[in-house]
């Protein structure tokens, strides 16, 4: 710097605008240059730039050279990096005396001009490589030039537009060997790029050729920068045919797009997408609104066709149960499958599931005389009086296979081997024919029973064959005829007469044993001969227990016990009689009205099935009570000649003068077992271990007792306490504690594992007890010991310590004021809800007290719509639902949110209900009244579902308990008995395991002609 503070010395730097801003970025640069920027050389100062340098040298220009070489830059549009080209071209040229001569500047400028001349130079040096990128930025420094064809201008491309490898280009084609190409500082420090003079646009012809193949790509690109220019400028975006227009472009000139390109019209796509998307939305949720409406008003249509159809199927299904109940039974499956929710749908399913009839064969019109299941239990043959044989599917419950044919006789008697292949028949000529099961024809000659004495008469002038048996492996076939001939024959070749026995005229009935081994003689006395048919002769006598006849015999599958039936119309009775001691073992009560014609027990001996002209069909416990296990069979209409069990012993079935054959289901709802009998001939009170392994019952008795519901059997020894006569019992719900209780003593609480008590008793005249489903509470109900005492209490203890809890506070009045505490009366049943939420108690006066146990507070005032005493109190499944039995003979529904009933009391004979269960599944309530029965009700309709399931004795109902799944009811009057109910459990599951195929489409279109084809039960094929 110099003493006054200008600079020293000033340094002049000349450069091109492209390098400008490069020197700016020099460090200090910025600051300290002065920028000059120097226009374009014109006239004089023109041809000074060319003359001056040359002028001071050893080399000349001809006379006229400088003014051609003047005139041909500016009429060529020369620029200045060409003027510079061609004279250091001239002066490479120049002659050996210094002189630059017109004929090489003719030779070096060529037609086209010498711009043209240099481009295509440069062009020539440029390798492959260089000349694609070249052609690729020439598109983006190009415009049209309005409309004229072929016609460009030049256009500035920012850095911004230009991907990496363009502006690479531009600075390749900048270079001072090549000047073809601008690049300067644009806008905001962003780089240019542009041709270095318009005249390149008309003296270049490679770049000419390029653009013109590519005309309609400069064209969309001009295009697409003014809508870009738009972008930024208010934000718009093309759409609709012009972004068409730009997607088509972008797959036809993917190779020369832009980064900047590729992006604008993405976002471009991108906007209209989510502007037709949001307008879709808006479209489709208005479409959704509209769809949802006439969904919903479709759905509601459907839904009431769905239930007017499906009522009118079940009520389809209601009228069907005794004409065919196979279609009665699918049916109602379908009803409630359209409707699950509708009560006379349920009801219908309920009342299939408990129906015993299995379905119904159509065996001719002259009645049907004989039956025999096969070992497998899967075919029935039937014998009719139309002289046919028939074979039964029983899965399809139709005729499968050729039908066997008599010429004149019917077959009155079947029997069929142990291995199932063959079939003996006995008809009313004396004849027995053995026939092939697998291919249905006879084997061998016809079989026919010996005449006896000549000076013997025939009863009736006819003979008929009473009975068949095949004896030990098959090897041996049993008959015995109307005329009193027992005949044997060996059945290993060919069938023949091993010996036979003229047993004199008879005088009732006869029955083999299974094997064959032993048959049963009716005599004229009342009594029983039993005849050892290997030996031929009498092996014993059962006497007679009365004047009257045997009418009916029947042995025992095991041979060890023969049922003998007496009575006639009045009173017929099945005595049973111990083949071994020759004692009378029992003696089985029937209802019938008529004579006993038929007579079966079941494969396990414990059941009788007996049939009469009065059409039904009885059965009877043959193990215990003596009394029928359900309500009679009916449905024939037609007196009954012949019973069977299969050998499962699920199917029972029964042939009719009316020429069906019915199918029943002898376990369907059937006690299960043996009674249990604790000798007090009075059942108070069982429950169930959660476990279902123990079943503890109480009686009038002081003790409690244990039995295992498997075998019916006690297994231990009775417990005992100060209680008198037990009133209730029950477990805890983890199955850790048993509690009971009684009239004059106080509730024990015992430890099931060891069996001992947990503690001390819990004083005081308890009537009721109920766990908490914790277990840590046990609550119980006070006893009115006198009619001055009327105040019953609710009390809750802890079970860990046998410490009273504090009282239950009272409910309050809106005013503030509190209702009376506690009831008028005894307290008889507690029932905690299954939550614990609640506890509700019942008591004398018909009164039912709610309990809030989160407060240990009463809930409003005692619901009392009963005029008796409530006797009983069970919770549904969900804790919604209340039942309630009283002593005014109703069972009522009560809604807990409410305290109100939720339909009306269901009602059935007038007597006191004594006890009422909800079945853990929910759907049906059991009940027990003082008529020694006990009801299923299905809860929605309140109407009963099946035929009552019969005590013993007419003895009062108290006791009813479930198992934790439901599937058994346990209960009784004088003796303890189990039920199976499991039918009613999953009722549809139940109804379509009995079948192998469903409804078919014509059968449907048949009975329901009107109503679409539903599919009750599926199957796989």
């Amino acid at each position: 710097m110099g003493g006054d503070g200008t600079p020293a010395a000033r340094v002049i730097v000349v450069v091109t605008d492209d390098l400008l801003q490069d020197v700016l970025e020099l460090p200090g640069w910025r600051e300290a240059a002065e920028i000059v920027r120097v226009g374009p050389l014109q006239g004089e100062h023109l041809r000074a730039a060319v003359e001056g340098p040359l002028r001071d040298g050893f080399v000349r220009f001809q006379d006229g050279l400088l003014d051609r070489i003047l005139h041909d830059f500016g009429q060529q549009r020369l620029t200045l990096p060409d003027l510079q080209a061609m004279l250091t071209r001239l002066w490479e040229g120049q002659s050996d005396d210094g002189w630059l001569r017109v004929a090489h500047y003719n030779e070096l400028n060529l037609p086209d001009g010498w711009q043209t001349a240099r481009v295509e130079l440069i062009w020539a040096r440029l390798t492959r490589g260089e000349r694609d990128a070249a052609r690729r930025l020439l598109l983006h420094l190009v415009e049209p030039a309005g409309r004229r064809d072929g016609a460009y201008l030049r256009h500035f491309a920012s850095r911004a537009d230009l991907d990496e490898r363009d502006w690479q280009a531009a600075r390749m084609l900048a270079h001072e060997q090549n000047r073809l190409v601008v690049v300067s500082a644009g806008p905001h420090g962003t780089g240019m790029a542009e041709l270095a003079h318009d005249s390149l646009l008309a003296n270049w012809p490679s770049a000419r050729e390029h653009l013109q193949a590519h005309r309609d790509l400069v064209q969309w690109r001009s295009d697409l920068r003014r809508e870009r220019a738009a972008w930024d400028a208010h934000g718009l975006l093309p759409r609709g045919a012009a972004l068409r227009r730009h997607r088509k472009a972008r797959q036809n000139y993917e190779p020369y797009m832009s980064g900047a390109e590729e992006k604008f019209i993405a976002t471009a796509v991108r906007r209209q997408r989510k502007r037709i998307g949001s307008w879709l939305a808006w479209a489709f949720c208005m479409a959704a609104v509209v769809g949802l409406v006439v969904f919903l008003l479709l759905q509601e249509a459907a839904d009431q066709r769905d239930a007017k159809d499906a009522l009118k199927i079940a009520e389809l299904s209601s009228d069907l149960a005794d004409v065919d109940p196979i279609i009665s039974q699918q049916l109602a499956v379908a009803a409630w499958r359209m409707q699950p929710t509708e009560p006379r749908a349920r009801e219908a399913l309920l009342r299939a599931a408990a129906d015993r009839g299995r379905g119904i064969l159509r065996a001719g019109r002259y009645g049907v005389s004989a039956l025999a299941f096969s070992p497998d239990s899967d075919t029935l043959v039937t014998g009719g009086n139309d002289n046919r044989i028939r074979f039964w599917g029983l899965a399809g419950r139709r005729i499968t296979g050729p039908q066997l044919s008599y010429d004149r006789s019917s077959p009155n008697v079947l029997a069929v081997s142990s291995d199932g292949r063959l079939l003996a028949s006995g008809d009313d000529e004396g004849t027995v024919r053995l026939w092939d099961t697998e291919n249905r024809v006879q084997v061998g000659e016809t079989l026919i029973v010996p005449w006896p004495s000549p000076a013997r008469p025939i009863p009736d002038g006819h003979r008929y064959v009473l009975s068949l048996a095949f004896g030990a492996h098959d090897r041996s076939l049993v008959a015995v005829s109307s005329d009193g001939m027992l005949v044997q024959w060996e059945l290993r070749k060919a069938p023949s007469v091993t010996s036979y026995r003229d047993l004199g005229e008879l005088h009732g009935p006869v029955a083999f044993t299974r094997d064959g081994r032993l048959l049963a003689v009716a005599d004229a006395h009342g009594g029983t001969q039993l005849w050892d048919t290997h030996t031929g002769r009498p092996k014993a006598r059962l006497p007679a227990a009365g004047r009257k006849r045997a009418q009916l015999l029947a042995f025992s599958p095991d041979g060890h016990r023969l049922a003998v039936v007496r009575g006639g119309r009045e009173n017929p009775r099945v005595e049973l009689w111990d083949v071994t001691t020759l004692r009378l073992s029992g003696q089985l009560l029937t209802r019938h009205s008529d004579v006993v014609t038929a007579l079966a027990f079941s494969p396990d001996g414990a059941v009788v099935a007996t049939g009469s002209r009065d059409h039904r069909v009885e059965l009877l416990d043959a193990d215990g009570t003596g009394l029928p296990i359900s309500e009679s069979l009916s449905g024939h209409v037609g007196g009954i000649n012949s019973l069977a069990f299969s050998s499962d012993g699920r199917t029972l079935a029964s042939a009719s003068d009316d020429g069906t054959v019915r199918l029943w289901d002898p376990v369907a709802l059937r006690p299960r077992g043996a009674p249990m009998d604790d000798g007090t001939g009075q059942l108070l009170s069982a429950a169930f271990s959660p476990d279902g392994k123990v079943l503890a019952s109480t009686g009038a008795s002081t003790s409690v007792r244990l039995w295992d519901p498997r075998t019916g059997r006690a297994f231990h020894s009775p417990l005992t306490g100060r209680m008198g006569k037990n009133f209730s019992v029950t477990f805890s719900r983890d199955g850790s504690t048993l509690a009971a209780t009684g009239d004059v003593g106080p509730a024990w609480l015992w430890d099931t594992k060891t069996w001992q008590p947990t503690g001390p008793p819990l004083d005081g005249a308890i009537g009721a007890v109920a766990f908490s489903p914790d277990g840590r509470l046990l609550a119980t109900g006070d006893i009115t010991l006198n009619q001055f005492d009327v105040q019953g209490d609710v009390r809750l203890y802890d079970t860990a310590t046998h410490r009273r809890l504090p009282p239950l506070l009272p409910a309050r009045r809106p005013d503030g004021s509190t209702y009376p505490l506690g009831h008028h009366g005894s307290v008889h049943a507690l029932a905690f809800s299954p939550d614990g939420k609640f506890l509700a108690s019942g008591a004398g006066f018909g009164e039912i007290q709610l309990w809030d146990m989160a407060r240990r507070r009463a809930v409003g005032k005692p619901m009392t719509d009963n005029s008796g005493d409530v006797t009983s109190l069970s919770f549904s499944p969900d804790g919604r639902t209340l039942v309630s039995g009283a002593t005014d003979g109703t069972v009522r529904l009560w809604n807990v949110h409410t305290r109100r009933q939720d339909a009306k009391p269901l009602t059935g004979p007038n007597t006191a209900i004594d006890a009422v269960v909800y079945n853990p599944k929910g759907g049906f309530v059991a009940s027990g009244g003082d008529d020694g029965r006990v009801r299923l009700w299905d809860v929605g309709t309140g109407h009963q579902i099946s035929d009552p399931l019969l005590s013993e004795g007419g003895v009062a109902v108290h006791a009813l308990t479930f198992n934790r799944d439901g599937t058994l009811l346990a209960g009784g009057g004088s003796r303890l008995r189990v039920w199976d109910v499991s039918a009613l459990t999953d009722p549809a599951q139940t109804i379509c395991a009995r079948y192998d195929e469903p409804l078919s489409r014509d059968t449907w279109r048949d009975k329901l002609p009107d109503v679409a084809y539903r599919t009750g039960c599926t199957y796989d094929e």
